[in-house]
């Protein structure tokens, strides 16, 4: 099944080959349902038609058109892509089936409610008495396989490693986030502020397990400032606590449906509306970052947020300022 066409040889035109090679992979992939082959042959043919920004060779369009036709959802449009560069946000729509979000729904339930006064006590000592914003339990894909496997999952990885722009990707950080009746508007911040790590190239998959309205109907999804994640001029000329509310455009995804994705850039500034609704809110974030990237130097980091310290305090120890971030803590899910 895998061997070349009768009319192809190996000194004929490399593109042929290639694009041989390729569709019988992912014809044969697609048959024994293997997706990490089939999403990772269609990354590798990306990554070698990729001189320009521009990734839509005629060889990419017929892998896509052969995986979506075997039920496979992959890739991010270059006008989405564009967006996403423009606005530091942008929403991936009908990810995961509803089957997948309705097992992950109840597993990080439980697991939000087994760990219920650890993610109090740290609201607790990051706000004012009970009032709060939320609720955070912090890397729950370090003691529960379910959670990792959602942060691993092929289909994940390779949209973050198209934002990105790279084929190595590290997991930075998992996060339930847990938004009760009454719990309050959640400020603007950005998540590069509360991660010690030098780099650009930080992205946030924030995944609702159940649909979320629009704000107009109670909903609490995120709210994004458009372009802040470009705004050097903020912070340089009025430092990082300067009122910026009447600088950006703000936007929101509307609806999200459950198996909806909204991404956002690192440096994205971006807020939640209190809760007026009598049900809660649940979702998990989950950043990524491109290898490579090196650590900084906390102690003299006046302006780093510390409220997720909890997240890096079980890795950062073992590692010098300056150090490459490799650390088993800090795992690979994306390579080709």
């Amino acid at each position: 099944f895998l061997a070349l066409p009768t009319n192809s040889t190996i000194d004929g035109p490399h593109d042929l080959l290639q694009k041989n090679i390729s569709m019988r992979l992912v014809q044969l992939s697609c048959i024994l349902m293997i997706p990490e082959v089939c999403i990772g042959l269609y990354q590798i043919s990306l990554r070698r038609n990729s001189d320009q920004k521009i990734r839509k060779s005629a060889l990419n369009e017929e892998l896509a058109s052969l995986l979506e036709m075997n039920g496979f959802t992959i890739g991010i449009s270059v006008p989405e892509l564009l967006e996403y560069e423009r606005r530091g946000h942008l929403c991936t729509r009908d990810v995961f089936e509803a089957s997948e979000i309705e097992k992950w729904y109840s597993s990080l339930l439980e697991i939000a409610n087994d760990e219920m006064e650890v993610a109090l006590n740290h609201a607790r000592t990051m706000n004012v008495g009970d009032e709060t914003p939320f609720l955070q339990n912090f890397n729950p894909h370090r003691r529960y396989s379910i959670v990792y496997e959602l942060a691993t999952c092929p289909k994940l990885t390779m949209l973050a490693a198209e934002l990105l722009g790279t084929t190595q990707v590290r997991l930075y950080q998992t996060s339930i986030f847990r938004k009760r009746p009454n719990d309050l508007a959640t400020r603007w911040h950005s998540d590069l502020r509360a991660a010690p790590i030098d780099t650009n190239d930080f992205v946030t998959a924030w995944i609702p397990l159940h649909d979320i309205p629009p704000a107009e109907y109670g909903g609490t999804g995120l709210l994004y400032a458009d372009a802040s994640h470009r705004d050097v001029a903020s912070a340089l000329w009025y430092g990082p606590d300067h009122d910026a509310s009447n600088r950006y455009e703000c936007t929101d995804h509307g609806f999200i449906s459950a198996g909806d994705i909204s991404w956002h850039h690192g440096w994205c500034l971006h807020s939640a509306a209190a809760n007026t609704l009598s049900e809660e809110r649940i979702a998990i974030a989950i950043s990524f970052f491109a290898d490579g990237a090196r650590l900084l130097d906390i102690n003299e980091l006046a302006d780093l947020n510390d409220e997720d310290h909890p997240s890096f305090s079980d890795w950062i120890y073992d590692l010098r300022a300056g150090d490459y971030l490799e650390h088993p803590l800090l795992p690979l899910v994306a390579a080709v």
